[in-house]
């Protein structure tokens, strides 16, 4: 057991961080630019490009724009091209010994802060290049620019250097998948008729806690009619379990800031036959995927190959549209895999396979796996 006070975990070196920021470079200085500006959600929502860059996850909620509290929950690292890097953080409770900067610059006023960094570098009548517009507010980015000059893109860096993953990353990676394994098997043991959905909910939030998540996004739990639907607001209801009725899960969270997705599907009590082969014939089509996870296939194949699968049974109108998806920092990150794909997968990918079988408002069944791929084939985590 762990003693009180410490901690042991697994994290990327300053080292590892350093060596992306001067790749970044790079990259950053072929395309013309002068100095990426790379901005970072709150820890739970989508801090992945900061966080790979410094090391650094917002630890505060966004809110709205209000006087001189601008920007909270965000965080903005100025990376130029040659010299000093800056961290804009919007809190003085940060993780030093963990962030990989030369300068952090708390602040109550994230686009003030920055055009102040941008003028001490020399920077702010440079080309800037924005990693993470999808994520950044826009009041955030205007103010910072001032309405001046053109706001350009950098975020095919981010998205071609975060793909592949590092060993370390692969490590961290396995590791939340194995909390994950720990979370859903306890909502698995859970299901039983007359337990309410928030009741299973409750047991798989409390489990990955206790093994080491970060924080649990959401347990989805989706019973009865539900089971056919993709996702629903809100995850998990007072809705009680009955005998025979389809339950998917699909439980999402961090470990050391690297993500977990997986998904699994039950029956409540024995079920019939029907519902029993449903779940058996998704579970079936996720481990044909798996199989056909290699180096250099392209994700349409992967795609078909599931698909074949569910037709074969008769339900390819049921089948889930999204077949699966990259992870890492985010929860979901490139390779997106679709039917209309042009993608093929490469070694350091790590992805979430989770094709289906959703039968709206009557059952459905869905199995999610996580895998990396390898020089020669694919690994299953954890």
């Amino acid at each position: 057991m762990q003693r009180e006070g410490s901690e042991k975990a697994l994290f990327i070196s300053l080292e590892e961080i350093r060596g992306r920021q001067e790749v970044s470079r790079k990259m950053a200085r072929d395309l013309g630019m002068d100095a990426l500006i790379v901005i970072g959600g709150p820890f739970y929502d989508r801090p992945g490009n900061l966080a790979y860059l410094t090391g650094h996850y917002p630890p505060f909620p966004s809110v709205d724009f209000q006087n001189e509290y601008r920007g909270l929950g965000f965080g903005v690292f100025i990376l130029p091209v040659s010299g000093k890097t800056v961290l804009v953080a919007d809190t003085e409770a940060y993780r030093k010994e963990r962030i990989a900067v030369d300068e952090i610059r708390p602040t109550r006023n994230l686009p003030t802060t920055v055009r102040s960094v941008l003028a001490d570098l020399k920077l702010n009548t440079s080309r800037l290049g924005f990693v993470g517009l999808q994520v950044a507010p826009w009041a955030l980015v205007n103010e910072i620019m001032e309405n001046r000059g053109t706001i350009e893109s950098a975020d095919s860096i981010l998205r071609k250097l975060r793909r592949c993953k590092s060993p370390v990353e692969i490590a961290l990676l396995r590791k939340a998948a194995e909390v994950a394994e720990i979370g859903i098997k306890a909502a698995l043991s859970a299901i039983k008729p007359g337990m309410t959905e928030a009741e299973v909910c409750a047991e798989g939030i409390k489990a990955g806690i206790a093994a080491g998540a970060d924080f649990v996004r959401y347990l989805r739990v989706l019973s009865g009619p539900f089971s056919g639907w993709p996702h629903r607001w809100p995850p998990a209801t007072e809705r009680v379990l009955q005998e025979g009725e389809t339950v998917c899960m699909d439980y999402i969270g961090a470990v050391h800031g690297y993500q977990f997705d997986i998904l699994r599907s039950s029956v409540v009590g024995d079920g019939d036959m029907e519902t029993r082969r449903l779940i058996q014939l998704a579970s079936e089509a996720t481990e044909a995927a798996i199989k056909a996870c290699k180096p250099n296939v392209s994700v349409r194949e992967v795609v078909r190959t599931a698909d074949r699968i569910i037709d074969q049974a008769g339900f390819l109108q049921y089948r889930a549209k999204f077949t699966g998806h990259g992870i890492g920092l985010d929860t979901v990150e490139l390779p997106f895999l679709m039917a209309d794909s042009e993608d093929v997968l490469q070694p350091g990918d790590v992805i979430c396979l989770e094709p289906g079988i959703l039968i709206r408002d009557k059952k459905g069944a869905r199995f999610e796996y996580e895998i990396v791929i390898t020089q020669d084939g694919s690994e299953l985590l954890p």
